[in-house]
Order: structure tokens, then sequence, then C-alpha cells
């Protein structure tokens, strides 16, 4: 089985809030940005991985699709349209997860048949 991986992300500033009082400002963005980078090689680098469509909140580099729906679950939604005929499975990753403990509570397998 294939999968289509469905990612929503948060334009910086807003994304990894609660991240950012624990780091120092300028370090902030690289490494949202980095976290980012290293979360969508991973999924990419996956065998079960057929395609990757990250949903962000606002345009920019490595979204694939624009939310037009609000919040967490309108952002799964829009990715899970974009589905095409063929692809009725999906994985939603999301990245609200307390510690990689903890990390595997929040992805969870849709089945669109």
């Amino acid at each position: 089985m294939r999968w289509t991986v469905l990612v929503p992300i948060r334009s910086l500033p807003s994304a990894k809030s609660r991240l950012a009082s624990s780091v120092p400002a300028e370090v902030f963005e690289r490494l949202v940005t980095a976290i980012r980078a290293d979360t969508l090689d991973a999924v990419r680098a996956a065998d079960p991985v057929a395609r990757v469509v990250v949903v962000g909140d606002l345009p920019g580099p490595g979204v694939t699709l624009v939310q037009t729906s609000p919040g967490l679950n309108g952002a799964l939604r829009d990715g899970a349209s974009q589905l095409s005929d063929g692809e009725k499975t999906a994985v939603k990753l999301i990245g609200q997860f307390g510690s990689v403990d903890k990390m595997y509570e929040n992805i969870t397998l849709v089945d669109e048949g």
C-alpha cells in the first residue's frame, strides 16, 4: 500500500509557538525550519510514501496547498480534499506532541474508502 501523507504547517512566527519561549529568538526561526525540513525529509524517504501534501496557513517555501478552512482540522480536511480517486488512504502527520515517546499517538491513518 502506498500512502499520501498530509502535513499541516503554520507559518513563522506562529509555528511551534510553545517552543518560542524555550529558545533564544535569534535561533527560533532556524530551529523551526530545521525541524520542518528533517520531518519532511524523513517522510519523503519512507518507502510506503507516494506523495506528501504540505498544507500551510500561508503560501511559502514547500507549501503544496494553502488552506482555506480555519485551524488544524480545516487544514487536514483541505488536504484530504486534494486526494485523487486512486488515493484512498492518507496519513496525517501533525507536530503537536510533547516528546518523541508521544509522537506515534499523533500519526493517524485515514481511510477515505
